[in-house]
């Protein structure tokens, strides 16, 4: 953190009027100015005993009145830590001359950032050593008492984590961030630093020597110098060289080594792109000609326009980036502090059934079946640490779903997700609205909701039609445009009438109505179904196809998913900076981020397809 303080000869000079300095002068108001626009305070011109202080004299023989122009400028919340000594006289020759300085006491704290470290090094979890380490740390996992609840369980296993692996960080820090140098290349690398800071300590020294030969000049200015003076700087001239050829030499070799370890890097990934098959062949293609969807251009500084003002500061642009999104997720802010907070209706489920809770095969499956490489969440663990030893990470996490189970909760970490923006295609990049959010959730949330989507995909395939692509194994999203593509076909070569009505669900997934899911939401869910202005006989059809239950509990979700569904879409949120206190809660919507978040919207919009397709 930076702060300005000015030490500064203004000629700004105020009045007492009251308990407030006021301007006399155009440059005291200049000065209130600029200390408005920046933020910054002043010291005063007058003492606690409204006596003015004289930081001025005029000179002889002017009708002046002495006067305090000179003034200290900090920022404004720094003045209540600020004690103003007033102006201290200067004792030498000068006293009573011109200006006399001020003094003032000051004492500040400054708010150190947080050194992130380096990242995970996720390639080396997919060596034989690296597996090895992870499997270690999740052996050393502490027992954690049935007792506890389930948000401190969740942390627990989380600061474990975090822990081992930052000591595999500390041990590791030696090496290349880079993947395509190679040991022979850093060790030059090494070499060239270790040359530099030779040279930066030689120079230190050699300053000191001259510093030093000045004050010896100067002490006996009568003397004839030493000798040692030209071979001082004849010294430093050989030395100066002998680092600019020694630097050459090894930024010419660094330069070499670089180019062919970037060859057989390249050469590396071609061979295992071959080796996966065509599909992969053509990404890595793809991702050297920076073309297709998948290539990602390098991320720059996003630079918001926001009334008359372009916002650049990061913590402002993640703010209006927040209120952007809870506008189009409908989300109210609130704390992690008031979510973790029992609700007063919660009730803690009497004998819970086991039937429906996912065994510890389908854990260790979802954690297994977790995308590598890609951005982590919250507490910034990468899915690599949980994919690559999979029955670990189930045993460290089934117990924390037993207790979801058993007490009616679900941990307020596994139900937020980081929304990060991401531009629209062909859309101008200063305008908010330009943005979509990319929801960051947290690997052990989302191999829960995979260990749980084997039961929405049975429950789906069960009412679903036959033409409903998506979220479905082996349905393309292009069966829907198949079959409309061939009812056109068929009404055109029996010359008949038709249409083909097309809906876009703009932010689908953020205002999806969650209580059409549960049972327990049916009641609000009709309230404001008779609130639309919908004909009677359409508000009939739906209630009657309601049939009373939810759509998980309709086409046969067992109760224990529903419980944790539920509890696990209750209290939802999200947040764009991580820094902050305040977050966003969201009531609708499946979770984005989730991958749960297709087949529950599917199962949602399972009644209004349904209502449709039967005749009136």
């Amino acid at each position: 953190m930076t702060a300005p303080l000015v030490c500064i000869d203004a000629n700004a000079r105020y009045c007492l009027a009251g308990n407030e300095e006021s301007a006399v002068n155009r440059n005291a108001c200049q000065l209130d100015t600029t200390l408005a626009d920046f933020g910054l305070g002043r010291t005063s011109a007058y003492t606690a005993q409204r006596h003015q202080k004289h930081t001025w004299r005029p000179p002889s023989g002017s009708h002046a009145a002495p006067a305090c122009i000179d003034y200290i400028l900090m920022p404004g919340q720094w003045l209540p830590q600020c004690h103003d000594i007033g102006v201290v006289p200067m004792l030498d020759m000068f006293s009573g001359f011109d200006h006399q300085p001020i003094q003032c006491h000051l004492q500040a704290a400054f708010s150190v950032p947080q050194h992130t470290g380096r990242p995970l090094p996720r390639d080396f979890f997919f060596t034989d050593v690296g597996r090895a380490r992870l499997r270690e740390i999740y052996q050393i996992m502490p027992e954690i008492p049935w007792a506890v609840d389930v948000d401190t369980h969740v942390a627990l296993i989380n600061q474990h984590l975090r822990d081992g692996l930052q000591q595999h960080v500390i041990e590791h820090a030696a090496t290349p961030r880079k993947p395509t140098i190679s040991q022979a290349t850093w060790q030059l690398l090494r070499e060239k630093r270790q040359l530099r800071r030779v040279f930066w300590r030689r120079t230190e020294l050699h300053q000191r020597q001259v510093l030093a030969c000045c004050l010896r000049g100067w002490q006996r200015a009568t003397q004839v110098a030493p000798a040692q003076t030209p071979n001082l700087a004849k010294r430093r001239d050989m030395e100066v060289a002998a680092h600019m050829t020694s630097m050459h030499v090894l930024s010419q070799a660094i330069r070499d080594a670089s180019r062919a370890d970037e060859a057989a890097f390249a050469r590396h990934a071609f061979q295992v792109a071959r080796d996966k098959g065509p599909a992969h062949l053509a990404s890595q293609i793809r991702a050297i000609l920076k073309s297709g969807r998948k290539y990602k251009p390098p991320s720059i500084a996003v630079t918001l326009q926001h009334g008359d003002h372009l916002l650049s500061e990061p913590e402002h642009v993640k703010a209006v980036f927040g209120q952007q999104f809870a506008a189009s997720e409908k989300a109210k802010p609130a704390t992690l502090c008031d979510l973790a907070r029992p609700s007063a209706g919660a009730v803690p489920a009497q004998a819970p059934h086991i039937t429906g809770v996912p065994s510890l095969c389908q854990l260790s499956a979802a954690f297994a079946s977790l995308k590598v490489r890609k951005a982590s969440g919250l507490t910034q663990l990468p899915a690599e640490v949980f994919c690559r030893c999979p029955a670990e990470a189930a045993l460290a996490h089934m117990p924390v779903i037993l207790k979801c189970v058993a007490r009616n909760t679900y941990p307020t970490l596994w139900k937020g997700v980081v929304a990060v923006p991401l531009l629209k295609p062909g859309k101008r990049p200063t305008d908010p609205t330009s943005y979509r959010s990319i929801a960051l959730a947290e690997p052990p949330s989302k191999a829960v909701g995979r260990s749980l989507r084997p039961q929405l995909e049975w429950a789906l395939e069960s009412t679903a039609l036959p033409t409903v692509g998506g979220a479905r194994k082996s349905w393309p999203t292009e069966l829907p445009a198949l079959a409309i593509q061939s009812h056109i076909d068929r009404l055109r070569a029996g010359k008949k009438a038709g249409a083909v009505i097309y809906i876009d669900g703009v932010s689908a997934f953020y205002s999806v109505d969650r209580d059409v899911l549960f049972d327990e939401g049916l009641l609000r869910y009709q309230q404001r179904l008779a609130d639309l202005p919908l004909e009677t006989s359409v508000r009939d059809r739906v209630s009657s196809a309601l049939a009373g239950q939810g759509s998980l509990g309709r086409n046969g979700v067992p109760d224990t998913a529903q419980q944790l569904l539920r509890n696990a879409m209750q209290g939802t949120w999200f947040t764009t900076d991580a820094t902050r206190a305040c977050i966003y809660q969201t009531e609708c919507g499946t979770t984005p981020g989730s991958p749960l978040a297709d087949i529950a919207f599917q199962l949602a919009l399972e009644l209004a397809i349904r209502s449709l397709s039967e005749p009136f």
